[in-house]
């Protein structure tokens, strides 16, 4: 145990968590939990899987023409629109943590499935740090 690794790993941590803590991903979530418990809102990453569709089903979720999204003003690095706030993870598609979560549409109309690992990888994260109960 060094200290000053400690204080510099959570200086990171609470920078890294500042910027994806806008996707709500779980995932990231408790990871920054285990360095940083008192700087991350674990309640938030408890909900978020909650509302995760336990139907894989990639179906098409179109949003771009709500009026209550804000579109960012910069594209992605692929050259596609992008919303300024995260959706809910109940009115998008979440397949992967590592995706851009700010798409107002994705999806691919029912044909192809994703597995469960997006969400089993971040619950069992949970439950192994005790962020998540048995009860939960």
């Amino acid at each position: 145990y060094d200290p000053k690794a400690r204080v510099a790993l959570q200086k990171a941590v609470r920078r890294h968590h500042r910027t994806l803590s806008r996707d709500g991903s779980s995932f990231f979530y408790f990871a920054a939990a285990t360095i940083d418990l008192e700087y991350v809102e674990i309640s938030d990453a408890v909900d978020f899987l909650r509302q995760m569709p336990t139907d894989r089903r990639q179906w098409k979720m179109i949003n771009s023409h709500r009026a209550d999204i804000t579109w960012h003003p910069y594209q992605d690095r692929f050259d596609k629109d992008q919303l300024l706030y995260a959706l809910p993870a109940d009115e998008r598609n979440f397949d992967r943590w590592n995706k851009n979560p700010y798409y107002a549409d994705s999806g691919r109309g029912g044909q192809y499935v994703d597995g469960e690992a997006s969400w089993l990888m971040a619950y069992w994260m949970g439950r192994y740090h005790g962020f998540i109960g048995k009860e939960e």
